[in-house]
């Protein structure tokens, strides 16, 4: 069954190309682009649609399904765009409508493609049909707002077309009821698929026939009727003003255009000639040429107008029988066109230059002045994508026109600043007119903007411009690599790039590049740090990792693991040191050592990439193990969001018998929650809690307490970070369990762990 949609799905695709290509090589007519954009999206629709159905994994599945809803989204805008022009409806407010749904398309592409790590949108499923696999997606509750805009957009779409049957002659009846049907199967079918529930979407396969209907109704299609009907009446039903003249250079035919833009009355042309002249102003035509074109500005009735004056000699046998002047009001195409220049360079929202314009204008800066010194300064607001959680984009949009019109309330008149993208702004300003004291003062001011009640920190990174052979996006990206560099900065900060950032940078990657070859030949190593009782008494272990790279030696985690954080790669280490966990567990199994546990560590990205249950579950059934023996460790941060997905899982794990302990208990803001809605079975408690406290008494007796409560929960308390004897006596006193930490011992190798554990024991 899946080769055969896969076959049909290919069918479509191909000749969804074949039209889009077709349309895109036809470079005459208005309609072209707008066709090709939805022949594009539609074929990519029926892509994202195949790989739904050959996925083989979530996550496979995943980005099928973003993307498949993301094209509709850009089919039904780029569609609309295309029935406004084709049934020549002008937009009322098209602005504003162009603003609501460029925003609406960039609103819900984001949420789209950030669904495996929010989950608003849909969750995936897996479904067993006649022993094949399919992914199903189940909608949440910010679909529904996806599919509400959809349907909108859709009868805005029908409407326009049955509109424009209701308006015009039966010539046209069966060019726009053919579109309408096209449109309308398509639709019906697809809202069969969404209601019905099924797993595979039929309505793709309608899209062939739809794309060659809209093609040929755009691009084909010309009623002879109507040509004839068009040709007879051209002259006053045309767009433009057209005035004869005989070889007398005397006034003979003036249309209607004509008369309504020059306020001429019937039969008196005595003084059109007249009126071109003024028109022309002091533009020449060459009245010898058959044809001369030129747009003039000039003022009619107290307006300002730009005329498109087109001049065409009419002779026969050589002998001038006379000429007229074609006269077309292009004044709202140039305005739109003056707007869309500024548009295409400058940022919808704040007004100040987009990326591509920017670009530009700092090559030609550089090129002009090849000896001026520059900086690049780059700024983003950190954690912004929470500000826009949690109070909402307008409160976002506020925090980036804040930041906007300070820039251009503060900037010398020779920087040029930039919106790049998102909460990303770029300058260049010459090195005698910045100020690092300008500059942190408008950022303190930006964070005291009215409607946050989240401290807003704006980063800023400075590259000096020493090395003009790089590209300016080179240059730029260093200028955003200090930033993220130093990202751990919670005030206003400025940062200046040096060659150490960059070899930082080119590290990490090669350290990425690097992890699944290090795994295959066990660079990536094991170690255990013991979890003692107060006598030293070996327990269990922490499993932590160390990377044996051939080139830059022995590699602490703090190297290496939060960089695979940031890059989504920790699932992949974290699915290694679980597999190297429970196979030596497997070993002190075979060597009677049953009575000693290993805890490993679950990341929150792990519950995005990884089915955690099956992970665990297969660990456990490969290596025969007790599951109690492998613990796991979480964090509250792990249920910042999917909340309830999560939950599932880890109560799934402890009913199979795994312990679960929440590490750094009390660091957040929320464990006391997360302590009552959670399957812990112990914490862990840092003592950094005591080394980092301002009043040492308090934090003893909140340590205490803390202590105190896990004892009435029946919860064993262990100490990581116990560094003397003291701290293990006041540990000892207060009631904690087990303790960990350089007093007890390192990070070790599992030889020497098992050394150390065998001698304990």
């Amino acid at each position: 069954m899946k080769s055969l949609f896969m076959l049909i799905y290919t069918l479509v695709a191909i000749t969804l190309t074949f039209l889009a290509a077709s349309a895109h090589k036809r470079k005459e007519g208005r309609y072209t682009e707008k066709l090709t954009n939805v022949l594009i999206w539609a074929m990519i629709a029926v892509l994202a649609q195949g790989v739904i159905v050959s996925a083989t994994n979530a996550v496979m599945a995943e980005i099928g399904f973003s993307l498949f809803f993301i094209s509709i989204d850009w089919i039904l805008v780029n569609l609309l765009y295309l029935i406004c022009t084709f049934t020549s409806y002008e937009m009322r407010y098209k602005r504003i409508a162009q603003i609501v749904l460029r925003t609406y398309l960039f609103v819900d592409t984001m949420f789209f493609l950030t669904n495996y790590f929010t989950r608003l949108e849909f969750n995936i499923e897996r479904i067993t049909r006649e022993n094949q696999i399919y992914f199903k997606a189940f909608h949440q509750n910010l679909y529904t707002a996806h599919l509400i805009a959809c349907y909108i957009i859709s009868a805005l779409i029908a409407f326009l077309l049955i509109w424009k049957i209701a308006h015009v002659t039966y010539l046209y009846w069966d060019r726009y009821i053919m579109m309408l049907v096209a449109f309308l199967s398509v639709i019906l079918w697809d809202a069969a698929y969404v209601f019905l529930g099924d797993i595979i979407d039929y309505s793709v396969m309608g899209y062939a026939m739809a794309g060659i209907l809209v093609y040929y109704n755009i691009m084909i299609y010309k009623p002879k009727l109507l040509i004839d009907h068009m040709l007879s009446n051209i002259v006053n039903i045309g767009r433009s003003a057209v005035i004869f003249f005989d070889a007398d250079d005397d006034c003979v035919y003036v249309n209607e255009k004509a008369k309504d833009l020059f306020e001429i009355e019937d039969n008196d042309y005595g003084d059109c000639g007249d009126k071109i002249e003024h028109i022309l102003g002091d533009t020449t035509i060459d009245r010898s040429l058959d044809y001369y074109d030129v747009i003039c500005n000039t003022m009619l009735r107290g307006i300002s107008f730009h005329l498109d004056v087109e001049y065409h000699l009419i002779e026969k046998s050589g002998k001038k029988l006379g000429y007229f002047f074609s006269i077309e009001d292009r004044t709202a195409d140039i305005d739109a066109l003056n707007r869309e220049h500024y548009l295409a360079s400058h940022d919808g929202l704040t007004g100040l230059f987009n990326r591509d314009y920017f670009y530009s204008k700092v090559k030609e800066v550089l090129d002009h002045d090849p000896q001026g010194e520059y900086y690049l300064v780059a700024a983003d607001v950190k954690d912004f994508k929470l500000i826009n959680d949690v109070f909402g984009t307008r409160v976002g949009d506020n925090v980036l026109m804040a930041i906007a019109t300070a820039v251009k309330e503060h900037k010398h008149r020779d920087t040029i600043a930039s919106r790049l993208t998102g909460d990303k702004f770029c300058a260049l300003a010459r090195r005698e007119h910045f100020s690092e004291s300008t500059l942190l003062q408008g950022a303190d001011a930006i964070s005291k903007i009215k409607g946050v009640s989240y401290p807003l920190v704006l980063r800023f990174g400075i590259y000096y411009i020493e090395d003009r052979s790089l590209s300016i996006s080179s240059m730029i990206d260093r200028a955003f690599m200090t930033i993220s560099y130093n990202r751990a900065e919670f005030k206003n900060r400025i940062y200046y790039y040096d060659n150490r950032i960059r070899e930082e940078r080119l590290l990490e990657k090669k350290l990425s590049g690097e992890l699944t070859e290090a795994i295959v030949n066990e660079n990536i190593k094991l170690y255990l740090q013991p979890q003692c009782t107060a006598d030293g008494s070996v327990k269990g272990a922490e499993a932590l990792v160390r990377w044996d790279h051939p080139e830059d030696g022995l590699l602490l985690p703090g190297r290496f693991v939060p960089l695979f954080e940031r890059n989504g790669l920790i699932p992949v280490l974290d699915r290694y040191i679980w597999e190297c966990a429970a196979k030596l567990l497997r070993k002190w199994k075979n060597e009677g050592l049953l009575n000693y546990y290993i805890s490993v560590n679950i990341s929150p990205t792990d519950f995005f990439f990884l089915d955690v249950y099956d992970e665990f579950h297969r660990l456990i059934k490969k290596y025969d193990i007790d599951p109690a023996n492998l613990r796991l460790e979480i964090t509250e941060s792990i249920m910042i969001n999917d909340i309830k997905r999560k939950l599932t899982v880890l109560e799934e794990l402890h009913k199979e018998g795994f312990i679960i302990e929440m590490d750094d208990f009390g660091s957040g803001y929320s464990s006391l929650n997360m302590l009552k809605d959670l399957p812990v079975d112990a914490i862990k408690i840092d003592m950094g809690f005591l080394y980092n406290a301002g009043d040492m008494d308090k934090s003893k007796k909140i340590l205490r307490m803390v202590v105190e409560l896990a004892k009435e929960l029946k919860m064993p308390v262990i100490c990581e970070g116990v560094e003397s004897e003291f701290q293990v006596e006041f540990l000892n006193g207060i009631g904690c369990d087990y303790y960990q930490g350089y007093y007890f011992s390192r990070p070790v190798p599992i030889d020497k762990f098992e050394q150390h554990m065998i001698q304990g024991g």
